[in-house]
């Protein structure tokens, strides 16, 4: 549409240098990353939601907790949320969100808080669209996010429902956890 067109402008605009040198740092990391080795996962657990349909897998000794429409993974014994491997979160409509403002699509909601991130509440930066279990996806990370600490962030739609996920970092691990992440 044309608004998310314009808030893509917007976007790119605020963005430009200071995401050069933002993602020039995640570029290294992400870099690093890819040259650590595999990570084995042949001891690794599988959390299956029958109410919804999706299952992935975790690392053994890794604690899931579970809450209605949310799923988290912490470390063992890692309690409060800073240690946390990541959550799921599943929500009817984007007017679940805490902070929704009237948008149509995730898409809009997502792309409007992109081209405000100057503002206190919002500040989604290194958006992209990726996929999550064949979905398209929108990743971003929102900057001094939950309890100030920056947040990977991927959100998409499957069978009439959202899908989210969040972590304080985009480690091996947990990017091998959302790639194992799938609808049965």
């Amino acid at each position: 549409t044309i608004f998310i067109q314009k808030q893509k402008k917007i976007y790119a605009e605020r963005n430009n240098v200071q995401n050069m040198l933002i993602t020039q740092e995640r570029n290294k990391q992400n870099q690093e990353m890819s040259e650590a080795p595999t990570i084995d996962t042949s001891d690794w657990l599988t959390y299956r939601n029958e109410e919804y349909g999706f299952e992935f897998q975790y690392p053994r000794g890794s604690e899931v907790e579970e809450d209605g429409k949310w799923v988290g993974l912490f470390l063992k014994g890692s309690k409060p949320y800073k240690e946390s491997l990541l959550n799921f979160r599943i929500s009817d409509s984007i007017s679940d969100f805490w902070d929704y403002d009237g948008e149509k699509t995730l898409e809009e909601y997502i792309w409007k808080r992109a081209g405000n991130y100057n503002q206190e509440l919002f500040r989604f930066r290194d958006v992209k669209e990726t996929k999550v279990a064949g979905q398209k996806a929108i990743q971003y990370i929102d900057y001094n996010g939950y309890q100030g600490h920056d947040m990977v962030n991927f959100y998409w739609q499957y069978k009439e429902k959202i899908f989210s996920t969040s972590s304080f970092s985009n480690s091996k691990k947990e990017q091998t956890i959302l790639k194992s992440f799938h609808y049965f």
